[in-house]
């Protein structure tokens, strides 16, 4: 079970029957309930059994084109590299290995974000990489040993134009991305 409950028609639908049973019990039958308290408390136990058993169920993922930490730490080992993968990081960690990934195109576009979190990305040795990293109040650690801390910066190694290009675009807020060459 992750996040992504939040953003289905059940947890909707069950989100605004609750809010029309409020009404009625408030307008009909004069009966107060503190439903938005209940209803903070409920997602906070949620958050909190989310946390605990990713914790526990040590979450590893492998040969995945794309992944989430959601409130949990994931390690993941990329075998084929699908274009406009994504990886994102909100209160989490994630450590994402491409050294040994295939590409389905000669050039292939990425894209991490981390908000809160931090991200290890070790990148493939046989590609040509693009970083456009962005950082506000976060870090994104660049392979040559740059640092970006608060704007936008661009890093290319070209080094065979026979070779897979990958271009990544990396945004971090309040976090930190590490790229590993």
């Amino acid at each position: 079970m992750t996040m992504d409950f939040m953003f289905t028609k059940m947890f909707w639908g069950v989100l605004i029957m609750l809010l029309g049973l409020y009404v009625i019990l408030n307008s009909v039958f004069k009966i107060q309930f503190p439903l938005f308290k209940v209803l903070l408390a409920c997602f906070l136990i949620f958050i909190g059994f989310r946390m605990l058993f990713s914790i526990f169920s040590g979450n590893t993922n492998s040969n995945r084109s794309e992944g989430h930490a959601i409130f949990n730490d994931t390690q993941q080992k990329v075998a084929t590299l699908a274009d406009n993968s994504k990886y994102e990081t909100v209160f989490g960690s994630q450590k994402i290995d491409l050294q040994e990934a295939t590409f389905a195109t000669t050039r292939s576009q990425i894209s991490f974000s981390c908000v809160f979190g931090s991200q290890v990305i070790k990148l493939p040795k046989n590609a040509n990489v693009r970083v456009k990293a962005s950082a506000v109040f976060g870090s994104v650690n660049l392979p040559n040993g740059g640092k970006v801390s608060f704007g936008d910066y661009t890093y290319t190694n070209a080094k065979n134009e026979l070779a897979p290009t990958l271009d990544i675009d990396a945004d971090c807020v309040f976090g930190n991305i590490t790229f590993v060459q």
